[in-house]
């Protein structure tokens, strides 16, 4: 069982890690796990995202990065309408709609939402981007969702 007083009282000599590995880049076997709305700044004010969190089902990727548990979030900027809804229109919402055409899930008629996602596999192709922090001087790893097919 959980102690709170322990857990804040415990102590360590050990020297923790400060960097992920990444997920190599690759294509993996995965399920969508959790689906999230943000608004983005970017210079031309807030941009609506969906942010889709993949679970990488490849059992070698806990060796390659130590987790046993390795979530790669994909984000799909969207086009809304008027009032707050997606815009359907065409050439509207193009990566998004890739997306559920991936999972099945882009069809006429059939009533779809963003929570529709969680629990579908696919097959994810990862990429890996760099972003030198200015500040330690130091470049951080991000790995990315940059494709989805159907399994």
């Amino acid at each position: 069982m959980f102690d709170k007083s322990t857990f804040l009282n415990q102590e360590t000599d050990a020297q923790g890690s400060t960097q992920y590995t990444p997920v190599p880049d690759d294509e993996y076997p995965a399920v969508v796990e959790k689906v999230d709305y943000v608004e983005v700044q970017t210079k031309d004010g807030l941009s609506p995202q969906l942010l889709v969190f993949w679970n990488a089902q490849a059992p070698q990727l806990e060796a390659i990065t130590g987790l046993k548990k390795n979530v790669i979030r994909q984000s799909l900027w969207l086009d809304l309408t008027a009032n707050g809804g997606l815009d359907m229109a065409k050439g509207r919402n193009v990566p998004l709609n890739r997306l559920r055409e991936a999972l099945g899930q882009n069809v006429a008629g059939a009533l779809w939402k963003p929570t529709t996602l969680i629990g579908r596999p696919g097959k994810i192709k990862t990429k890996t981007r760099v972003v030198h922090d200015d500040t330690t001087g130091q470049d951080k790893f991000y790995t990315d969702v940059a494709a989805v097919t159907g399994l």
